[in-house]
């Protein structure tokens, strides 16, 4: 009788701990967020030859820079691309995930950066050999983002925008 009495106070408790109107803490952790803007450039197979991404934001001019096939990385890999440094973080990286001959030699290949500061508008054009092969443009929309909720830090103001030129 008396283990039923100490299995039945076991079971109370447990249930009366389940009920409780106590929130859980929330456990804040080191999990961050970057601010700014991503830029994602895809492009489709290039043709050899020097090309020239001019990077706009809010009118002040900018520019990567890459030669095909020589500068392009192999399939399923990436490496840095060289732009002005206020496009930081700066990538080249091959889309192409085939091996052998079914593999298209130059491409296709995201270029990627992260803009210092907050831009609000983004003007691209790309060219080869001083020739417009494609151009855009957009505006940015940034939000606040809480990784861990609003109760634990600041979070960041960040945005992403991907351009695709066939």
């Amino acid at each position: 009788m008396r283990a039923w009495l100490g299995f039945l106070g076991l079971i109370v408790w447990g249930v009366a701990s389940c009920s409780s109107d106590t929130e859980p803490q929330r456990v804040c952790t080191a999990i961050g967020c970057t601010d700014g803007v991503h830029v994602g450039v895809l492009i489709g197979e290039l043709e050899d030859g020097d090309y020239t991404l001019q990077v706009t934001l809010d009118g002040a001019a900018y520019e990567c820079t890459l030669s095909a096939p020589d500068g392009l990385p192999a399939p399923g890999t990436g490496h840095a691309l060289s732009c002005s440094p206020e496009l930081q973080h700066a990538l080249v990286i091959s889309r192409s995930s085939c091996e052998g001959a079914d593999c298209p030699p130059n491409g296709p290949v995201e270029l990627s950066f992260t803009p210092v500061g907050f831009p609000e508008n983004i003007d691209l054009r790309l060219e080869r050999g001083g020739e417009l092969v494609a151009e855009d443009q957009a505006g940015i929309e940034y939000s606040q983002i809480f990784p861990n909720g609003p109760e634990c830090d600041d979070g960041c103001k960040a945005a992403g925008i991907e351009f695709i030129f066939d």
